[in-house]
């Protein structure tokens, strides 16, 4: 790929330096993730007069822009990758160089960095979230069933690492993009149909593999009714989903069967979605998100619906390539509680507040639809150069 157009909007104390990270930008990496943690970019600029050591250096907690324009691609548009709060800088010569380091988390760094000590009481995972997101300054997308919580301790735990933790507990992915903190049932964006197919010609290069280590046909979690009486010989209580064989078994501290239930799924299709990987590198594709799925065909037995786990975009002088981290969809294992006990325990820790300040979806456009739509929605800001 002959050269790309990169898009810039970067302000340090006053200073617009989008034009100078363009004019002696020598790599950019940009890695979407699927869930677990925030995107990140890097970017390493040229420094033959040292400016960067100087005047112009650095600092940490400014936000940079960043966008792609394939050049040589026709009609192309710009790829949106995001803002981000610069967290990282390394200087080093010779030849002089400057490196950056950004990550997507809202400004406020007290989500990331104030541990809290806090009860969390009839409550849903939605509520909690749209209260974390409030103070960090940031909106919420949410897309998932309703999960009801008795009862949960944040001990002394950031916000950031509390949320991700408690999402992991009830199989749910968060991340967070573009000053968003997103939320998703990664088993329903399983289920979508792929975006687009990608057979072995297009691929630069790929790697495959399968393992039996650390997956299993079904789960089982034990835990105490705390209802009962401890003398009560129906006081603890096994919950058994799936199919016999590889079993996985934990303990756990549940409310409610419901509960064991969906921390016992949780457990088991995290566990079962490294069945089967791969990694592909393609020439440059900003037409395919983290989170979405795509159909691997022209590899025999191999082929097959993927998800999109890792998307990193590197843009270099000698061309830009993607790289994706797959996983294969396995049929994944659900809860066996009926409708009407959902709702019973829904009754039984309800809030007495409604959620705000969120996106529920129930149909429609999907977060990583609606990511791509902004990805390429042209803007008016940044500075533009060609590398």
């Amino acid at each position: 790929m002959a050269s790309n157009k990169i898009e810039v909007a970067y302000d340090n104390s006053g200073k617009p330096l989008g034009k100078l990270i363009a004019d002696n930008m020598e790599s950019l990496s940009y890695t979407d993730v699927a869930s677990g943690k925030s995107d990140s970019i890097s970017l390493t600029i040229a420094d033959i007069d040292k400016e960067w050591i100087n005047y112009y250096m650095p600092t940490k907690g400014a936000e940079v822009s960043i966008k792609i324009v394939p050049k040589d691609w026709e009609k192309a548009k710009a790829f949106e990758c995001g803002t981000f709060v610069i967290d990282d800088i390394s200087l080093s010569g010779a030849p002089y160089e400057c490196s950056l380091g950004g990550v997507s988390i809202p400004a406020n760094q007290d989500f990331k960095s104030n541990p809290i000590n806090k009860t969390w009481e009839k409550a849903t995972l939605q509520e909690i979230a749209v209260k974390i997101a409030k103070a960090a300054g940031v909106k919420l997308y949410y897309e998932g069933s309703e999960i009801t919580i008795a009862e949960i301790e944040q001990n002394n735990e950031t916000d950031s690492s509390f949320l991700y933790s408690l999402c992991e507990k009830y199989g749910m992915a968060v991340k967070v993009y573009n000053k968003k903190i997103v939320i998703y049932d990664p088993v329903q964006y399983e289920a979508k149909a792929a975006v687009r197919k990608i057979s072995e010609k297009e691929m630069i290069k790929w790697s495959y593999n399968t393992t039996v280590e650390g997956t299993y046909t079904g789960v089982t979690l034990k835990w105490n009714d705390a209802d009962k009486k401890r003398t009560d010989p129906d006081r603890k209580v096994v919950v058994t989903l799936g199919k016999k064989g590889r079993m996985y078994s934990f303990n756990s501290q549940v409310t409610s069967r419901y509960d064991a239930e969906l921390q016992a799924a949780a457990k088991v299709n995290e566990a079962n979605r490294k069945a089967e990987t791969m990694n592909i590198t393609v020439p440059g594709e900003y037409g395919i998100a983290a989170s979405q799925c795509v159909q691997i065909t022209d590899l025999g037995k191999i082929n097959g619906k993927y998800f999109v786990d890792t998307v990193k975009h590197s843009v270099t002088g000698s061309g830009y390539t993607t790289q994706l981290s797959l996983h294969k969809v396995q049929t994944a294992i659900k809860v066996n509680v009926t409708q009407k006990e959902k709702e019973a325990e829904k009754k039984k820790t309800s809030s007495t507040k409604k959620s705000s300040g969120t996106k529920k979806k129930s149909g429609g456009e999907s977060y990583s639809e609606k990511a791509l739509k902004l990805m390429e929605k042209k803007s008016t800001k940044g500075l533009k150069f060609v590398h």
